[in-house]
């Protein structure tokens, strides 16, 4: 994530890491996602619609802080801290800027003469004496 020179801190939350507690600081990169710095967990630069919606709604913005809405938080996540008001949505549909993958059929072909066998043998020679190597 590219991250800005002197990034200045917007706001703060509560670390979303399970167990931490923390109080860490919320900033915003130059491609405008929000991410997190903790003292104990470090830096959280995850740009999942999922992590940056849960950011966006759960950010205590520092008086006179402008902060730019990322664009994969959609506006049905509803405004900036509203989960600490207790309004957040109970569900947000995210959108996903993926394409399904469909499965493409690939034929190998073979160059040259068709195996002949030979490399089954010696491997099973080679076998063979490494097995009554190890048994005498």
């Amino acid at each position: 994530m590219a991250v800005k020179k002197n990034a200045v801190v917007l706001g703060r939350m509560v670390c979303s890491t399970e167990g931490c507690g923390e109080t860490c600081a919320v900033k915003q990169s130059v491609r405008e996602y929000l991410y997190t710095q903790c003292p104990k967990c470090k830096a959280n630069q995850s740009n999942s619609s999922a992590y940056q919606v849960y950011v966006w709604q759960h950010l205590e913005p520092l008086e006179g802080a402008v902060i730019v809405r990322p664009h994969n938080v959609p506006e049905s996540a509803g405004s900036m801290g509203c989960a600490l008001a207790g309004d957040a949505p109970v569900a947000v549909e995210v959108e996903s800027k993926r394409k399904p993958v469909e499965p493409v059929a690939v034929e190998v072909e073979q160059e040259g003469k068709p195996a002949s066998g030979l490399g089954l043998f010696i491997c099973a020679v080679l076998g063979a004496v490494v097995g009554f190597a190890a048994a005498a």
